[in-house]
């Protein structure tokens, strides 16, 4: 009775784990959360958090986008003492492109694995959730 007793409860455990990492997963692989700025490609220069860009320290707070499940988004840029927030709506396309929309424009960005990258007039910006 007893050896049955533990092989439910490691059978059980064995499913929670299961169950924990598949969550685990989903939650990585949703669109939806916070993405901020890890890395800028530019006139053929890449600059991290921590680097100076066009007078200003970078941080990961620099440029940060919140998508939200509602197909909208926000995307703020705070550079020294001025800070922009536009909004707009973003859409599925293929695979794991999705297209952003914001103030008349559309920018194609993919995201896996929790990292958003958008390329967008020579400019490659790279984020992390």
């Amino acid at each position: 009775m007893k050896k049955l007793l533990v092989t439910i409860v490691a059978a059980l455990l064995s499913i929670t784990c299961l169950f924990m990492v598949s969550c685990s997963c989903d939650s990585c692989n949703s669109v939806d959360g916070t993405y901020k700025f890890n890395s800028i490609s530019a006139q053929g220069h890449t600059y991290n958090i921590g680097d100076e860009y066009d007078g200003e320290v970078l941080t990961a707070d620099t440029f940060v986008v919140v998508v939200k499940k509602d197909n909208t988004f926000t995307y703020t840029v705070k550079f020294g003492q001025d800070t922009m927030t536009m909004e707009g709506t973003w859409k599925k396309l293929d695979g794991d492109n999705y297209e952003f929309t914001a103030e008349g424009e559309a920018t194609t960005v993919t995201i896996k694995n929790g990292t958003a990258t958008m390329v967008s007039g020579g400019i490659t910006t790279v984020f992390k959730k």
